[in-house]
């Protein structure tokens, strides 16, 4: 089991939207940007549009990673390796064909990984694995709603000993959850990665990329705490 610290990946929904850039561009001590698309049958939308991840992937020195909640195609597919995000995570329930999605990914030169809503067995990713580089397992439902901490590390433990035992070499990634001391839980158990979202304050007028290096340091020095005592 993992006991070390994962790796951080800072979703960019939570910065200015207008003012993303210097973010982005600077050492704010993130690992890599998160950067979630909009699901467009969702009111309100939220995530980034299309547009937005585009114009990040073009300025971030550090790799970007899209999530998307759809698929219904291949030429969605194509749209989304033309982001210029280096990682692309696939949401499985909203993806019909992932088998051949995930092999189409790989081919356009992109990493390819699979998401998994806290409901979805386990079990609907088995033979998507040997495809993907990470597999994501969101902590709440979309919308909101407080993760359940039981399921979550009970999830990661069973994903990590099947990965183990598969000798197979995708990443876990723990998603949206604002519990330092349960993704401190989740690394012993085998996390990577920590999508990290809502770490800035809500009132982002005086936000800059120094104070999200602050707050970024105190959450990673809270989670290495958390680390240690789980």
């Amino acid at each position: 089991m993992a006991s070390t610290l994962p790796k951080i990946s800072l979703s960019a929904a939570s910065l200015p939207l207008l003012r993303m850039e210097p973010f982005l561009q600077a050492d704010t001590g993130t690992d890599e940007w998160f950067l979630p698309l909009g699901d467009p049958s969702e009111t309100p939308l939220r995530g980034l549009g299309a547009d937005t991840v585009r114009a990040a992937a073009s300025v971030a020195p550090l790799p970007c990673h899209v999530l998307a909640p759809v698929c219904p195609g291949s030429a969605v597919l194509e749209a989304l390796a033309a982001l210029g995000c280096p990682r692309v995570t696939l949401q499985l329930e909203g993806c019909p064909h992932p088998h051949r999605a995930l092999g189409r990914l790989r081919d356009l030169g992109v990493s390819p990984g699979v998401a998994l809503f806290p409901c979805t067995p386990l079990t609907k990713a088995d033979y998507l694995l040997p495809l993907v580089d990470r597999v994501v397992l969101l902590s709440a439902e979309p919308g909101g709603g407080a993760p359940a901490a039981g399921p979550l590390t009970e999830r990661v433990k069973l994903l990590g000993e099947y990965l183990r035992y598969q000798e197979l070499r995708a990443e876990i990634v723990v998603h949206g959850c604002a519990d330092v001391a349960l993704m401190g839980r989740a690394a012993r158990l085998g996390a990577h990665w920590v999508v990290v979202e809502d770490l800035l304050p809500a009132d982002a007028r005086d936000l800059s990329p120094e104070s999200c290096r602050v707050h970024l340091d105190q959450f990673r020095g809270a989670l290495s705490t958390a680390i240690r005592i789980a």
